[in-house]
């Protein structure tokens, strides 16, 4: 079997965490993650999970609860080792500079006036700082994981938010 995808991976985490659930409660899980890379649309969690299950990743049982039917899903032994060996297997590019939509903007703020420039970088400090804020609850719930690796995963990534936060305003003090 090939190496599954990240977001294969994150749908298989979320079902080996509860144990198995609907696909409707895999996308809400994506959905408040703080990592933006997941998309919790029903178009693409849906279909991504049939897929998996015609691997043999995840398997599905259908219940009843009075007239309404739903799925629920779990990840089978192939999905368990799959997900293993994604975890255990980085590859060589998740050792390098990740894709990045804000620096991506920031090397191109050149083409811009200064003034379009400086509201572009107001505009993403707020919303880095208002992401943090947003996390703030989520770590304190984590806050007694075990293993705390949910913890240390969510640390880093304010510590990131913070680190941009700070770049950014020193950019910003420097722009004309």
């Amino acid at each position: 079997m090939n190496q599954i995808s990240e977001l294969e991976a994150a749908v298989l985490c979320v079902l080996r965490r509860t144990g198995g659930c609907t696909p409707y409660r895999v996308r809400t899980t994506l959905a408040k993650s703080p990592t933006p890379r997941f998309s919790g649309s029903a178009g693409s969690i849906y279909p991504l999970i049939r897929r998996m299950e015609e691997q043999g990743l995840v398997s599905t049982l259908t219940n009843k609860t009075g007239k309404r039917t739903h799925r629920i899903a779990k990840t089978t032994t192939t999905g368990v080792r799959a997900l293993r060996k994604w975890i255990l297997t980085p590859e060589s590019r998740d050792f390098g500079i990740p894709f990045d939509p804000i620096l991506t903007r920031v090397d191109m703020l050149a083409s811009v006036s200064v003034a379009d420039a400086r509201t572009f970088l107001v505009k993403t400090i707020e919303g880095l700082e208002a992401s943090l804020s947003e996390m703030k609850p989520a770590l304190r719930v984590l806050a007694n994981a075990n293993p705390p690796f949910s913890v240390y995963a969510g640390r880093c990534f304010a510590s990131v938010l913070r680190a941009r936060i700070k770049w950014l305003r020193a950019l910003l003090s420097e722009v004309a």
